[in-house]
């Protein structure tokens, strides 16, 4: 049998649930309260430094709620909770102070809950986002204003032309009407200058024509006097029904007999027969047409011979055009007209037939001018379209309608719903509620009127504009993409989630993100000397001199009058001078100041954006309204919300936005609204950024929002699946630099993954980090913290005095630190998390709430602090202690914040006392007196030290066993004999300590380890070592029947290096066969 001897180099390899001879060397049974570390060995954990009581006051932190902290800089840390009641409070970490809140809301409806975990937050610089699970979003009531849209169209005059008639269709519903128009008529010369007379000598029509009724009959016919052709003529002609029509008096009329007649105008009216030759028809309008009529002299001859006589009289040809077959009339029907004293008969032979919606109003006015000599204007013709729908030829008004004339177009209002068509698209342009085109949109247009375009028979290419009349004003103008009239455009912000803000003087306000405007905290308000409004919302104020505001600076006033006070935000309009500016008022009405005004600068509130563009197909509402909210991510620049299956992220830097900025094309910048598909349900719960995207978190499945573009937009973005691993909701996923930690929640324990290798597609590479202390976590997990820069992990359930951790370390390519630990800390643990190089824990005892911060970062600098040296919880500076003589005891009421039922002690670790009195490491246990007063033995009074609560730290080391490297693994021989001799610790810097030895059969040895020899105690100084101190430990039994345990309770430090064994080593076993 052979001595030998083996040294384990560090303690810090962790807890280890495998049997001993599996573990590797450095790894132990259980490690309570120690703290590995890679460079300084295994250490007592740090003190928990007493920062502040949470439970003074009306509104008790252990109403319970969910915690959350805020992490500004170096210099400003908070921690803060929201009440199940809503009420949210917020404390300095560094000072313990707590800060005021401003509820700005009004009331805590949203941010009341009944389970913690529905509380979800997410800091951006000075704004903390804070959403509550269990409200389900909505859009507010609130609609794009539906103004006169569908109730308004814009007719714009195209072109002006001869000959043409502007039509209109104006209609309300689907009624056609049945509109015809003449196509072909025939035209008669029924009588003439040759056949004028009747067979009574009397004029066959003209009654009024000459001197009497039968002038012109007292000769026979072809007596000469017609000769010169009077009938030759050429008119155009428009018959309505009943229409009044005249006929110029026929030229020669002095020439007929020499009878020096003089012929008058003729007038009369038109009587329409139809072909059943009913007189007197109605609704026959704007028949145009024209008869030339041509004649000439051609010779007559009576008798013969001597007796033969020739004459001349006229012979006549009469031709005729349809020029506008007008509306209404009917084939058959017939009228007679005059020209020249000609008489005519014009037949309707052939008609069309269309049918038109046209219920509220035809538009057919006159057609404009068929001679090319007549001017026609743009009035005229709007006006004749005017004078169809309003009846009224000097009237904007008239028959429920109300025209304005806008540059070379007619505005045309109604109070309900309308629209109108043309047939005559190449004159008349009819923007009504819809156009095909945006080419068919007018320059000239009413400001304000918005149309819709109607690209394609598919609704996902319609938008809606708007026209902007140049200074807001009718006339010229651009049309701008706008939302449909109607539309929901505005989140319900009752059900959005709220914004905590860090005001400029190291307050908070909490508030919906409804862009109102409050008076900067952190300045000063200024005097108003005076003020008035003059105008409706016109306001200037004189006030102190070099005020030095510009133009467009927010300010937050509050002015002062008879009738009370305004409070509002404004931008200031124009500076008049170094006392007087202006601003807007939001308030309607004249008002002088009265009394003391004032104004400070101006903080404005986020705002949600409302949809400015499209409707619910082109722009739809975000897929999170409807839902609960279950996450809030930052990602990309941009603000990422989780709802159900679906990520929905803003515009990039524009964090409050998540409608598309065009309904037209979807641009780079447009909000992000994508799903998670899986034959599993895929309700996303969290996501942590990586390398490679966003890797994302349901309560089964993990996925990556990553695009194979340089550009993250919404034609680029895509989810892919990557693993199905159980992840554990109520807590977050967490970074630990290059790889992503996880916990899950399935099976009877709780364990922590780290994925590594994570890629925008393919499985990651997923590691179960706990395994080694695979029944060493409890089920349901809720608290996890970390810090990278100090590689340890921190995880925790609710409610209980446990704190597990986990640190690591990792070299180029291995990991040579993976350590777990736990802690038993002073009270029940509520909340904890890492800011800076330390650990902020909240916990509880005897029903209130104290916040802790434990030092992790335990450098030459930190561990240099003089209250790092002193190892206790709810660690405090005490002093004013009054010592009784007669007693032999010292009292003093007890502070706040000391609440748990533990051994309070104090240590004294200060040599700043007067000399008489140093007592550097004097240390002594507290009761508390029936006054419920602490109480110490021996006189404190006078003097400065640490007090708090006491801890063990304590490591239970594993079976010893002879261990050889093969490899990268380590194997233990089980089957040899050893019989160990002593072990030998290596400590670092240690004071009061203990070891027992646990012996099968035999009473455990316990020794305590004093650093009070001659050779190592200073007076006035603690018995604390400094230096490498070695310590044996007596053993003389086989390695199996014994087990070791340190254990630390004294509030000085405790740091082990390592173990070194001495034992009778005998290789001779059973041979295996």
């Amino acid at each position: 049998m052979a001595n030998i001897t083996q040294t384990i180099p560090a303690l810090t390899a962790g807890i280890s649930q495998q049997p001993d001879e599996a573990k590797i060397p450095g790894q132990v049974k259980d490690m309570v309260n120690a703290f590995p570390d890679v460079t300084q060995g295994l250490l007592k954990r740090p003190a928990g430094k007493f920062v502040a009581s949470l439970s003074d006051g009306s509104n008790n932190s252990t109403a319970d709620g969910r915690w959350f902290h805020y992490y500004r800089d170096e210099n400003e840390q908070y921690i803060g909770q929201v009440a199940k009641n809503g009420v949210l409070r917020m404390w300095d970490c560094l000072t313990g102070a707590e800060k005021t809140v401003v509820n700005a809301i009004g009331n805590n409806t949203y941010l009341t809950h009944t389970n913690d975990e529905d509380i979800q937050t997410l800091t951006l610089n000075d704004f903390t986002y804070i959403n509550n699970r269990s409200v389900v979003t909505e859009m507010d009531t609130t609609t794009e204003p539906l103004g006169d849209f569908g109730k308004e169209i814009f007719v714009e005059l195209k072109k002006i032309s001869y000959s043409k008639q502007y039509s209109l269709n104006v209609f309300d519903n689907t009624t056609t009407s049945t509109v015809t128009t003449a196509t072909r008529i025939n035209v008669t010369l029924v009588n003439s200058s040759n056949n004028y007379c009747d067979s009574n000598g009397f004029m066959r029509t003209h009654v009024n024509r000459g001197n009497s009724n039968n002038a012109r009959c007292d000769n026979s016919a072809g007596d000469g006097r017609d000769a010169f052709a009077p009938n030759v003529a050429t008119r155009i002609f428009s018959v309505d029904s009943n229409k009044t029509l005249v006929d110029e008096g026929a030229t020669g009329g002095n020439q007929a007999g020499g009878l020096g007649l003089t012929d008058i105008n003729y007038s009369y009216q038109v009587n329409i027969f139809n072909s059943s030759n009913q007189g007197s028809q109605s609704g026959r309008k704007n028949l145009y047409f024209r008869i030339r009529t041509t004649g000439q002299s051609v010779p007559f001859t009576s008798g013969s011979g001597e007796n033969q006589s020739t004459v001349y009289q006229a012979r006549y040809t009469t031709t005729y055009d349809l020029l506008h077959g007008g509306e209404g009339w009917q084939q058959g029907d017939y009228f007679y007209v005059f020209m020249a004293d000609a008489y005519y008969k014009i037949t309707i032979e052939e008609i069309s037939t269309s049918k038109v919606q046209a219920n509220l109003a035809l538009v057919r006015p006159q057609p404009t001018p068929f001679d090319t000599e007549t001017t026609i204007t743009a009035e005229s013709i709007l006006g004749d379209i005017r004078k169809e729908i309003t009846g009224s030829s000097t009237s904007n008004t008239g028959n429920g309608f109300t025209i304005s004339q806008i540059g070379t177009g007619l505005h045309i209002k109604r109070s309900t719903a309308f629209n109108a068509s043309t047939p005559v698209g190449e004159l008349l342009n009819v923007v009504a509620s819809k156009v095909n085109d945006v080419g068919d949109l007018p320059s000239q247009c009413k400001h304000g009127m918005v149309v819709e375009v109607v690209n394609s028979v598919a609704d996902e290419d319609n938008h809606f504009v708007k026209f902007f009349g140049n200074n807001d004003k009718d006339g010229e103008g651009t049309w701008e993409e706008c939302a449909k009239p109607g539309r929901l455009i505005e989140f319900k912000k009752s059900t959005m989630p709220v914004v905590l803000i860090r005001t400029s003087d190291g307050n908070f306000r909490l508030t919906e993100l409804n862009g109102s405007t409050f008076g900067d905290p952190g300045d000063s308000a200024k005097t108003i000397s005076s003020w008035n409004q003059p105008a409706l919302n016109l306001v200037v104020i004189n006030t102190q001199a070099n005020h030095g505001l510009s133009k467009g600076d927010l300010i937050f006033v509050e002015l002062q009058h008879s009738s009370g006070t305004q409070s509002y935000g404004a931008t200031v309009d124009d500076v008049v001078d170094d006392d007087t500016f202006s601003i807007t008022s939001p308030i309607s009405g004249s008002f002088t100041g009265t009394g003391t005004s004032s104004w400070k600068a101006g903080v404005s509130t986020p705002q949600w954006d409302d949809a400015l563009v499209g409707d619910d197909v082109t722009n739809p509402e975000p897929s999170f309204i409807g839902k609960g909210i279950s996450k809030m991510l930052f990602f990309r620049n941009r603000f990422a919300i989780l709802a159900d299956e679906n990520i929905v992220l803003s515009r990039p830097g524009d964090f409050t936005n998540f409608f598309a900025k065009s309904a037209i094309q979807l641009i780079a910048s447009d909000p992000i609204d994508i799903s998670a598909s899986s034959e599993y349900p895929a309700v996303l719960f969290d996501g942590i950024q990586v390398n490679t995207g966003l890797l994302l978190f349901t309560k089964n499945q993990q996925f990556m929002l990553t695009t194979d573009s340089d550009t993250f937009s919404p034609t680029t973005a895509k989810i892919n699946a990557l693993a199905t691993y159980n992840f554990n909701f109520a807590t977050n996923p967490i970074s630990l630099g290059t790889t992503v930690g996880f916990l899950d929640n399935a099976g009877k324990f709780s364990r922590f993954f780290e994925m590594a290798q994570v890629q925008r597609e393919g499985e990651p590479e997923v590691i179960e980090q706990s395994a080694v202390v695979s029944r060493l976590f409890e089920k349901d997990l809720k608290l996890i913290s970390n810090s990278r820069e100090n590689s340890v992990i921190f995880f925790s359930e609710e409610g209980t005095s446990t704190l597990y951790g986990y640190r690591y370390f990792d070299s180029i390519r291995e990991r040579k630190l993976a350590s777990w630990f736990r802690w038993t800390l002073t009270g029940t643990i509520q909340y904890h998390c890492m800011q800076d190089d330390s650990l902020y824990v909240v916990v509880r005892n005897n029903n209130k709430d104290q916040l802790l911060k434990y030092a992790i970062k335990m450098d030459s600098n930190t561990f240099a602090l003089a209250e790092n040296r002193v190892h206790l919880d709810h660690l405090m500076t005490s002093t004013g202690w009054t010592y009784d003589a007669a007693t032999g005891k010292s009292t003093k009421a007890k502070p706040t914040g000391l609440e748990s039922s533990n051994q309070l002690v104090a240590y004294d670790n200060s040599n700043e006392n007067a000399p008489a009195i140093q007592n550097l490491g004097r240390y002594g246990k507290i009761t508390i007196n029936n006054s419920g007063q602490m109480e110490l033995d021996g006189n404190w009074s006078n003097e400065t030290f640490l007090i708090g609560y006491q801890f063990t730290m304590q490591v239970d080391l594993p079976t010893i066993y002879y261990v050889t490297r093969e490899g990268e693994s380590f194997r233990a021989d089980t089957r040899s004999s050893l019989v160990l001799h002593r072990a030998k610790f290596g400590f670092g810097p240690i004071g009061l300590y203990e070891t027992t030895l646990s012996r099968t059969g035999r009473v455990d040895y316990t020794e305590l380890h004093e650093l009070t020899g001659a050779d190592k105690y200073t007076a006035n100084n603690a018995s604390i070592l400094d230096d490498n101190l070695l310590r044996e430990v007596p053993i003389y039994d086989s390695n199996i029947n014994v087990a070791l345990t340190v254990k630390s309770t004294h509030p000085a430090p405790a740091t082990i290096h390592n173990l070194t064994w001495e034992g009778a080593y005998n290789t001779k076993f059973y041979q295996r066969v």
